[in-house]
């Protein structure tokens, strides 16, 4: 259940589905029984596959400055790229951190196999490892096949700023492309020139503000 598929099921006349051996099997509000869609199409594609990034030596410092704004305990949400894999990594010190994310990156399946990530102390969703989907290596759709603890929602639930604040003490990790003196934030254009699509960070932004 990609972002804003379940609502466009929910809307649309007809449902025309591909159904791939390939895919993992995630928990979460992702099941559609065949008696609720029109066509099935069969195709065994391959996956395509992020390799795992390896983050620059800037990189990795500015990872270590972020991680030590983390605190154990602190429900994480974390962006793409070189800087939040490094952030990631200098996370394996801490305790007992909650996940409520948009995009499950192969770094994340290796904070909740080391035991940092545990969402124990989530405010709710507790114990539970939330995302919208999932871009990564083989080792990380392996992970999220049939894993009970990771859980998929669609992505109004996971994005609306109002959810994101329930959990006490969130932290939300994103990179930018440029920031002024005031603090002003650019993620999405370098002057006039779209850079990126807009994604889930400002609701994050806000939701953490309020959290």
């Amino acid at each position: 259940c990609l972002a804003h598929e379940r609502s466009f099921f929910n809307a649309a006349k007809r449902v025309a589905v591909q159904v791939n051996p390939n895919l993992p099997r995630t928990r979460g509000d992702t099941a559609i029984h065949v008696s609720q869609v029109d066509m099935i199409v069969e195709a065994a594609t391959p996956l395509p596959y992020l390799p795992k990034s390896q983050p620059t030596e800037t990189d990795q410092a500015i990872g270590r400055y972020v991680a030590s704004l983390v605190n154990d305990g602190d429900c994480i949400q974390l962006g793409i790229g070189g800087i939040p894999d490094a952030a990631a990594m200098s996370l394996m010190d801490k305790h007992d951190l909650g996940l409520h994310t948009e995009q499950f990156t192969s770094s994340m399946a290796e904070l909740i196999d080391a035991g940092v990530i545990t969402g124990a102390r989530k405010t709710y969703d507790q114990g539970m490892h939330v995302g919208v989907f999932a871009d990564g290596t083989h080792e990380l759709y392996q992970y999220l096949h049939n894993n009970p603890k990771c859980i998929m929602k669609p992505g109004p639930e996971v994005l609306n700023p109002h959810n994101i604040a329930r959990q006490d003490h969130m932290v939300s990790i994103n990179t930018l492309v440029e920031i002024d003196l005031t603090g002003q934030v650019c993620a999405e254009s370098i002057g006039p020139v779209q850079y990126s699509g807009s994604g889930g960070g400002f609701c994050f932004t806000l939701g953490t503000y309020f959290a």
